[in-house]
């Protein structure tokens, strides 16, 4: 079974053959194609961080909406007053 690389992995990859190194020399490295670089690259290029971890927008999107209500119930809680009148 091939394997598997996470998001950052993929980057860093990317990011050493923008920086000029050779995509032959980074596929030796890595023991991955060619191709496989490639196409990181273009999803990099493309669809940023967020394309090369594999999920699809509604998944990007439900984790966003999470976040952000996590992020605002977090808010409430912190600004509710105390008792005895305090923030």
């Amino acid at each position: 079974m091939p394997k598997s690389y996470d998001p950052d992995e993929k980057m860093e990859v990317v990011l050493r053959v923008l920086k000029g190194e050779k995509v032959c020399d980074l596929a030796d490295e890595y023991g991955v194609s060619r191709n496989s670089i490639y196409v990181w690259k273009n999803e990099l290029l493309d669809g940023g961080m967020s394309k090369l971890s594999g999920e699809s927008v509604t998944e990007q999107e439900a984790k966003l909406k999470e976040k952000t209500n996590k992020s605002k119930r977090w808010k409430n809680y912190w600004s509710t007053e105390s008792p005895d009148g305090n923030p």
